[in-house]
């Protein structure tokens, strides 16, 4: 089974590096592709079949570095991807939170919220009737006691 086939102009390419500060090395662009095929589970499955097609290889190695390379591509994606989430997610609360509030209406502004009058005071008598039975009895005659005047 072939993979590739080589291509004469691309083996400058593929051998082109970059040197990285502080003596680390050089990254070339083989390896870039190869980091980032590892998370392919094609190619993974591609090389796994070369090594199991070349006798004296030891398969077993090579399926235990080929599985390590394939969980930690996919574990910095997904961490790469929960950070970006998490950080929009939070861009987006900050600006609901600590957003320019809302303006009430010119004519609540000027006049005042009115008052609670009628229903809202049915209310208020239903509110406290599921308080204690004490509580309740006190608080109802108080109230009978306001509207009867």
């Amino acid at each position: 089974m072939v993979l590739a086939i080589p291509v004469p102009g691309f083996s400058s390419i593929w051998s082109f590096g970059v040197t990285l500060p502080m003596n680390f090395g050089a990254v070339t662009v083989g390896d870039v592709v190869e980091t980032l095929n590892s998370g392919n589970i094609f190619v993974v499955y591609g090389k796994l079949s070369i090594a199991l097609a070349t006798p004296g290889k030891n398969w077993a190695d090579e399926l235990v570095a080929l599985m390590r390379n394939y969980t930690v591509f996919h574990l910095a994606v997904t961490l790469g991807c929960a950070s970006l989430a998490v950080w929009k997610l939070r861009a987006v609360a900050l600006h609901q939170t600590y957003g320019k509030p809302q303006k009430a209406p010119l004519k609540v502004r000027l006049l005042g919220r009115p008052r609670c009058v009628g229903r809202c005071r049915q209310v208020s008598l239903l509110r406290h009737a599921w308080r204690s039975p004490h509580y309740a009895a006190r608080k109802l005659q108080e109230d009978l006691a306001l509207l009867s005047r």
